[in-house]
């Protein structure tokens, strides 16, 4: 790298165009020509990829180096060409399935598929399950039972009345972490109601 670069986390990307973190604030960053010139079947810069990036006068940046990821969430996608990979989060320590107790009812085949996905990319995984002011936890823990024994932790929360939200709040601390469920099991609650 000729150019003085500062280090910096990719928090955001759209339309070609990439938000990132430096130590001091927030800019908006564009691609240099040479990286996107590179050839692989993938993508080539995901949100949680730590790069150096060239300032510009008028406040936006450069990315001028990808730093090596030491662990990526991908999504594998076959084409005519040999297989994309769709990189969903560069970076993660761990994956937290997020599901609720009820509404909508919980499938377990689908927690089962991610849990096999974060096996198979090496990541760490910890489940939760929302929502259980609606069900009980006696139930909630019935529902979930065979996990604990499978090696994955199960942190019983309910958005609604802050029932494990300081566990969940001790499992992401630090961590970059990619949380995954079904639609209206709570995520964006969860994450409020830490806030």
């Amino acid at each position: 790298m000729s150019k003085e670069t500062v280090p910096g986390w990719v928090t955001r990307f759209q339309s070609g165009f990439y938000t990132v973190q430096l130590e001091d604030k927030i800019i908006t960053c564009s691609l240099r020509g040479r990286l996107k010139r590179r050839s692989f079947q993938g993508d080539i810069i995901s949100v949680g990829d730590r790069v150096q990036v060239s300032l510009q006068v008028d406040g936006t940046g450069a990315i001028e180096f990808i730093e090596p990821r030491h662990s990526e969430l991908v999504r594998l996608d076959p084409t005519p060409k040999g297989m994309f990979r769709q990189i969903l989060l560069s970076n993660p320590d761990q994956v937290v399935a997020v599901f609720a107790c009820t509404q909508p009812e919980p499938h377990l085949r689908m927690l089962d598929r991610f849990l096999v996905i974060a096996e198979k990319q090496g990541l760490e995984a910890s489940i939760v399950a929302n929502k259980v002011d609606l069900v009980g936890m006696r139930a909630a823990k019935k529902i979930f039972a065979v996990y604990p024994d499978l090696g994955y932790p199960v942190i019983y929360t309910s958005a609604a009345t802050g029932v494990g939200l300081k566990q969940f709040q001790e499992t992401l601390k630090g961590r970059i972490s990619a949380l995954t469920g079904p639609s209206g099991v709570g995520k964006s609650s969860l994450l409020n109601a830490l806030q």
